[in-house]
């Protein structure tokens, strides 16, 4: 059963945190009533009462769908994270280019060698348990209405930072979730972390050789060093082994 405990967001900080780019897509989706939620950080900022820097948008509908409708209503479309079900609204052009992030509910393409496995699925909460950690994981309809299926909302409360039941399989594909681990432990003063989830890192932080260069891995490391409990993160950092994949990491 796709139960989920429920929280709510007040409508008015949502209205105010919905910038008009992504209006406008939430607006066409729902036009078309495709089945659209909130999610990630975004809501896990809302909860916190801060207001988000940027939404994500998960669609009941297939990436193909998805470039259909937009393209048919004028809008460009940005492919460069297809490979996970993403497909990006691009909004102006040149330095002024915007992007609203729309994924497919949980959509992935996998590689086996030379072939390709593409999937999705209808559930919120099996799309729930992709995401790299519970505190993520939470989803929310234009009301404000959270849906929490892995008891996001109290690690939040918590200061838990833990990972999702699946999300191994998006850290290996997406290494820079690791830095996300990261950026996450350092919101918190006082971070609760599972033994399990340091054991998993510590065995696979060699996946951020692969991408040291990366641009996201580079504002992640920005953000940890801009908190105020960037100390305590960058230890715990050096102590599982990242900075013998990031030389630039002041270990």
């Amino acid at each position: 059963m796709n139960t989920a405990a429920h929280y709510q967001v007040d409508p008015a900080a949502l209205d105010r945190a919905i910038d008009p780019h992504t209006r406008t897509v939430l607006d066409l989706l729902l036009y078309f009533r495709i089945p659209t939620r909130i999610v990630g950080g975004a809501v896990r900022d809302l909860l916190l009462g801060k207001e988000p820097r940027d939404i994500d948008l998960v669609a009941d509908a297939d990436p193909a769908v998805l470039i259909y409708l937009f393209e048919g209503h004028g809008i460009p479309v940005d492919l460069g994270g297809i490979q996970h079900g993403t497909v990006k609204a691009v909004f102006g052009h040149g330095d002024s280019k915007e992007k609203v992030d729309v994924s497919s509910l949980g959509y992935r393409i996998q590689r086996h060698g030379r072939h390709f496995e593409a999937g999705g699925t209808h559930s919120w909460r099996v799309d729930s348990q992709l995401r790299d950690l519970t505190i993520n994981s939470m989803s929310m309809d234009t009301k404000g209405r959270v849906f929490d299926y892995l008891n996001g909302v109290r690690d939040l409360r918590n200061q838990t930072v833990r990972m999702a039941p699946h999300s191994k399989d998006s850290f290996q594909l997406d290494p820079n979730s690791i830095m996300r681990y990261f950026k996450a432990v350092s919101m918190f003063d006082h971070p609760r972390l599972h033994r399990k989830d340091l054991s998993w890192i510590r065995e696979n932080v060699h996946l951020l050789a692969d991408v040291a260069d990366d641009q996201r891995v580079q504002m992640n490391l920005i953000s940890i060093l801009k908190s105020p409990n960037r100390q305590q993160t960058l230890d715990l950092m050096c102590n599982v082994g990242v900075g013998r994949y990031l030389p630039f990491l002041p270990c």
